[in-house]
């Protein structure tokens, strides 16, 4: 028992941890793992469910399954030789019946068995993901008055769980009646066989016993698959989901190696080398005939959003990327960063951690005051009490430390505005040595202009080179250069049509203000 349950620690955790690096890190731990994509694609569903639950039970099933199997196999070798002594027609005839019956069970009724289990795993993940949106958004839903709602949403889900364990339940009920007939239709067949022979003198009485109890053992060894059906089932469901997230992420991992490396294999994907061109190393970014396209999503087909866009970034400069909602101003951040990949071109810029992106609305680590100021890198040493706060007086957040200590842990995407969730985040940047390109995706949308124009000035005192996106005529005097983009066509600002946007980069001072701000 000790050596079984030391296995069973040690392989979950060889296979819970290499599928966690996977999925969180990506190979070679470098922070870029396959969450984003398999998300954002959707073909593989529940991959949090699939690494803390399959993973235990498919080694939990798995072993118990392998040690029944030697423990039946050894009692059957013994057994049988016995019974072949006694009566060989008699030991022919119970591998013959123990063969039907596990075919009958693997045929008829494991495919179902399989399906049902399979879909109780996703409808059950579903019903748990439905309570833990409304949870991560209980302010809105609450805003809302939308419990109703969400508790209808709830049903539906909740329904068709108890629509799936029903129709499993008659069929795990038919499935136990035919076992049980399965095992008394047996019930006399060995001393009917044997007794003739007792009859006639040619055994002793003590042999139909041990025939008994030699059928009877061969019997439910020879049974396993058949009394042991739903855990094969069970452990066949987990194998296949834990096999498609392994395919998954080694999808995203050689994606992601094939734009780096470019070349034909690329084909389809846009090129990200994450280092300056090498014939101006005074360029941050370089974009190079680059067209985006929506990812594949299982839902949806791909569409063209960005194409022929070239332009170069220098170490003094910064980027204001403007245009009407929809139009793409997201998507060419998200494929600057390396987020989106299907498309054309090349994107060349500072690579690791020289590059720091900041969304519109900031993650909140599940940490400490420190560690939301030191994220991503949250165990950096030599960060003292006084740089962080000088950092949070920079974005002026001082006050947090008067409500506060760094060590505390809470729940700070409850705790802090999303104006406060931004200014910290430019906080983060501000700790973070080494960077040399910052990615702003309408970081300032829940700040006041006097604290905007604060982060802006504290950006361009620290770094000098930042691409932003927005919608405020006001953040044209904190950048030197603008991208307009608009789609030839269409309606007004060139929000409509269907062709994918264009844009130049232009001079600040050269370009002239859209009439839709």
């Amino acid at each position: 028992n000790i050596v079984q349950r030391r296995l069973l620690v040690e392989w979950r955790a060889a296979l819970t941890q290499r599928l966690a690096r996977e999925y969180l890190a990506g190979s070679g731990g470098s922070g870029d793992g396959a969450f984003y994509r398999l998300h954002l694609v959707g073909d593989i569903d529940n991959p949090d469910q699939r690494i803390c639950q399959d993973v235990p039970a498919f080694v939990n099933l798995s072993l118990s399954l392998v040690v029944d199997t030697v423990s039946t196999f050894l009692k059957v070798a013994g057994f049988a030789r016995l019974l072949y002594k006694i009566s060989g027609t008699v030991c022919l005839a119970v591998i013959a019946y123990a063969a039907l019956g596990s075919i009958v069970s693997t045929v008829g009724f494991g495919p179902l068995v399989m399906r049902y289990q399979r879909q109780t795993l996703m409808q059950e993940a579903d019903l748990r993901y439905c309570l833990i949106r409304t949870r991560e958004n209980a302010e809105s839903v609450a805003f809302f008055r939308g419990g109703s709602s969400e508790l209808s949403r709830f049903q539906d889900f909740f329904d068709s769980l108890l629509t799936t364990l029903r129709k499993q339940l008659l069929l795990l009920s038919g499935f136990e009646t035919f076992k049980t007939a399965f095992f008394w239709c047996t019930f006399a067949v060995a001393p009917l066989l044997v007794g003739p022979a007792y009859l006639r003198g040619e055994v002793e009485f003590g042999t139909i016993s041990q025939t008994n109890m030699a059928f009877s053992i061969i019997l439910s060894g020879l049974s396993l698959i058949m009394t042991k059906l739903t855990d094969f089932a069970a452990v066949a469901v987990q194998v296949r989901r834990l096999h498609a997230l392994e395919l998954a992420l080694e999808r995203e991992s050689m994606r992601s190696t094939v734009c780096r490396l470019g070349g034909e294999a690329a084909s389809g994907y846009i090129q990200l080398l994450e280092e300056p061109p090498a014939d101006r190393v005074d360029v941050v970014l370089r974009v190079q005939e680059l067209s985006v396209r929506t990812p594949y999503l299982v839902t949806s087909h791909q569409q063209a959003i960005l194409q022929g866009l070239s332009f170069d970034l220098q170490s003094s400069q910064s980027l204001l990327i403007m245009g009407v909602s929809g139009v793409g101003k997201s998507s060419l951040l998200r494929a600057v960063a390396g987020l989106w990949s299907d498309g054309s071109g090349k994107v060349e810029r500072c690579g690791g951690h020289e590059v720091f992106f900041m969304p519109q609305h900031p993650y909140m680590f599940l940490g400490s005051l420190r560690e939301q100021l030191l994220y991503p890198l949250v165990n950096r040493p030599g960060i003292t009490a006084t740089v962080l706060q000088m950092a949070l007086e920079d974005v002026n957040l001082g006050y947090l430390l008067d409500r506060h200590e760094l060590h505390d842990i809470k729940d700070w995407s409850s705790l802090l505005s999303l104006g406060e969730q931004q200014r910290l985040s430019f906080a983060r940047v501000v700790l973070m040595k080494g960077v040399r390109l910052a990615l702003i995706d309408e970081g300032t949308s829940a700040c006041d202009p006097a604290n905007e124009a604060r982060l802006y000035a504290l950006l361009a005192a620290r770094f000098g080179s930042y691409v932003s996106v927005g919608h405020r005529p006001a953040l044209r005097k904190h950048h030197t250069h603008v991208l307009q983009l608009s789609r030839s066509g269409g309606g007004a600002g060139g929000c409509g049509g269907t062709e994918p946007a264009q844009g130049k980069m232009l001079l600040m001072a050269d370009a002239p203000l859209p009439a839709d701000t």
